[in-house]
């Protein structure tokens, strides 16, 4: 069976139900931000300060390679689908969900003290801008969409598994 990988904004929930999908379907759980983090010894945060966003996508490109020969379920950054190797990568060799949050809903569940792209600028204007640029990719390599606004964790896993390939 192909990796699922969950694709989306940050604060669409990829995290969060990508850990409790893994749980129930009795799969290994990767994020590609953790893996970056624990291979490069920094934290996002620090990379995106010290080396820019460019180095980056870089290392997230090389996470995703890797990533996706494991099994199990993965939770992506945000931003992952932004180079077109990605998206390809992404649809060829996973099953890959697209988390569809509101923009009034991830304000809501973002804390942009973590969050590099947020600095700087109101976070709703800069998420819209975020979302803007990026909707047509999620959607590009999305083999599924699921809305998660006004659902409970259990909600959301509960499509994902009505929609997984059999």
């Amino acid at each position: 069976m192909k990796p699922i990988a969950l694709i989306g904004m940050m604060g669409s929930g990829k995290t969060t139900i990508g850990k409790q999908l893994a749980k129930e379907l009795h799969l290994p759980w990767h994020d590609s931000d953790l893996f970056i983090e624990q291979t490069t010894h920094e934290q996002i945060k620090d990379i995106f300060a010290t080396k820019g966003e460019a180095y980056f996508r870089t290392l997230e490109t090389r996470a995703l390679q890797t990533l996706l020969t494991f099994p199990g379920i993965l939770s992506t950054g945000g931003g992952i689908i932004i180079q077109k190797e990605n998206r390809e990568h992404l649809k060829n060799n996973a099953y890959v969900i697209f988390l569809e949050a509101s923009i009034q809903t991830l304000v809501t569940r973002i804390d942009d003290q973590n969050r590099p792209l947020l600095q700087n600028e109101p976070m709703e204007q800069k998420l819209r801008t975020l979302y803007d640029k990026r909707e047509s990719l999620y959607r590009e390599c999305a083999h599924d969409t699921i809305k998660t606004d006004h659902k409970t964790v259990e909600e959301i896993i509960t499509l994902i598994k009505q929609k997984l390939p059999q």
